[in-house]
């Protein structure tokens, strides 16, 4: 029975040490599992942050506002480090063009819309020489459509931008806007020296491929006056998440919010 007992041990120790054995072979797998998805997650963000060089490189550079404007300013706060949100401006003869598009999606998707839509600007304004802003937008459009191969089958892309565009006249003071989706606000006194907010609407089309009867974007002339200010945005800031109620900030509370801060 001694020996028997003695033979039991052994074996269960025998067990215990495979078990052991096991245990560590399962403990270096999932370590190395770790290191490995840690370095794939270290090279995509180095890849992210090098994109992240690039599309803030592209972006203006505060000496052309500053070289018009006596006051501005951006808000530019990527999600995901690179950004679908994109802002825009070129000086073409007396004409300040400017432009803030919010791209599809997110992150990395966000931002290749983000580089189609500044080039083919640039490439719009510059280079075909026009200017008006529904034009703009109209020639903006098709090269979206073309370039993403876009038709009006149900499994085509539905990728696009909404967009703001203003074209300020250095010499009249007229600013010329379109949109798409996007509006324009622009604040200033009444006669009673209160300030008033006024939304100017864009057309409830987007920059790509649309589902209805599509129609040329339309211009609006706004006679700039002195101490008017202006503001071009995308959904990005009203759409953020209230921490403490779970609900968006929404659009009418910053706008509520910017005739406030005006005195300021």
């Amino acid at each position: 029975e001694i020996v028997q007992q003695k033979e039991e041990i052994m074996s269960q120790r025998d067990e215990i040490g495979q078990q052991k054995e096991e245990i560590e072979a399962q403990r270096d797998l999932a370590t190395k599992q770790r290191d490995e998805i840690g370095k794939q997650k270290k090279d995509m963000t180095d890849s992210i942050l090098y994109a992240k060089r690039i599309q803030t490189a592209l972006l203006p550079r505060d000496t052309i506002f500053s070289a018009h404007f006596k006051d501005y300013f951006v808000i530019y706060k990527p999600k995901d480090i690179v950004s679908g949100d994109f802002y825009w401006i070129k000086k073409f003869e007396n004409n300040l063009i400017i432009a803030v598009g919010d791209c599809t999606g997110h992150g990395v998707p966000g931002a290749f819309m983000s580089l189609l839509g500044t080039a083919f600007l640039t490439e719009i304004v510059t280079r075909r020489e026009i200017t008006q802003t529904g034009e703009v937008l109209n020639e903006l459009r098709k090269e979206i459509i073309s370039s993403l191969k876009q038709d009006n089958q149900d499994d085509t892309s539905k990728d696009g931008i909404d967009i703001a565009i203003c074209c300020y006249d250095l010499n009249s003071k007229v600013i010329q806007f379109s949109g798409a989706y996007n509006s324009l606000y622009l604040i200033r006194k009444d006669e009673n020296n209160n300030f008033q907010l006024t939304e100017f609407f864009g057309d409830k089309m987007p920059i790509g491929i649309y589902f209805g009867v599509e129609q040329e974007f339309t211009n609006q002339d706004i006679q700039i006056q002195e101490n008017d200010r202006i503001y071009l945005l995308t959904d990005g800031f009203y759409d953020q998440i209230d921490n403490i109620n779970s609900q968006k900030y929404m659009k009418s509370t910053l706008k509520a919010k910017l005739v406030e801060i005006q005195q300021f």
